[in-house]
């Protein structure tokens, strides 16, 4: 699929899933749902307040992806809030 601005800039295919997830940054922790997965990242969609987004944005955590057989868990960095 071709990016309707220009070439597209994404290294890795993503994969459209929706996963139960969490993410964990210091002493916060937020639950939601994976909108996609690649080798290069996940896409979390997760209700945050503008409070929220500060501590997030620019974080270092864990992501979690809550599967049937197990949780898959990683070091992450928060890029985009």
């Amino acid at each position: 699929m071709g990016w309707p601005f220009g070439r597209e800039r994404r290294k890795y295919e993503r994969a459209k899933t929706a996963v139960p997830s969490r993410l964990q940054v210091g002493d916060r922790v937020l639950t939601g749902t994976t909108r996609d997965i690649s080798l290069g990242g996940i896409c979390l969609h997760i209700e945050l307040d503008a409070q929220l987004r500060a501590h997030f944005e620019g974080g270092r955590g864990t992501a979690s992806c809550i599967l049937p057989n197990g949780t898959m868990e990683t070091a992450c960095r928060v890029v985009r809030v």
